[in-house]
């Protein structure tokens, strides 16, 4: 698998990365915060194998111009999230979904 150079990219791409354990978790979590239990484990993932680290990489680049990431762990808790809500179930329930309570997926603002 190629690293994704996008956000939407991203998202497409972890469904082939993710294992069948964590995407059945994610289904049957109905919560926004069971992030958090893949953050170190998946996102460590994102952000090594993706470039997440390197301020250069096309994905890094694309994340904080768009979307205002500008941490890496921010980044791979911003694409985990969208990831998530994108496999609701329906619309309403993607619309609806709480935002995260987590200060890491957050644009830092000094």
């Amino acid at each position: 698998m190629s690293v994704p150079t996008t956000y939407e990219e991203a998202i497409l791409a972890l469904e082939e990365l993710m294992s069948e354990e964590d995407l059945y978790f994610l289904d049957t979590c109905r919560d926004l915060e069971c992030v958090s239990v893949l953050q170190p484990s998946v996102g460590r993932l994102l952000r090594t194998q993706w470039d997440l680290w390197n301020p250069e990489s096309p994905l890094a680049n694309d994340l904080k111009k768009l979307h205002g990431q500008l941490h890496p762990e921010g980044m791979s808790r911003f694409i985990l999230e969208a990831f998530y809500k994108s496999r609701l179930p329906t619309r309403f329930d993607r619309l609806m979904a709480p935002e995260s309570r987590c200060p890491i997926s957050r644009p830092y603002t000094p």
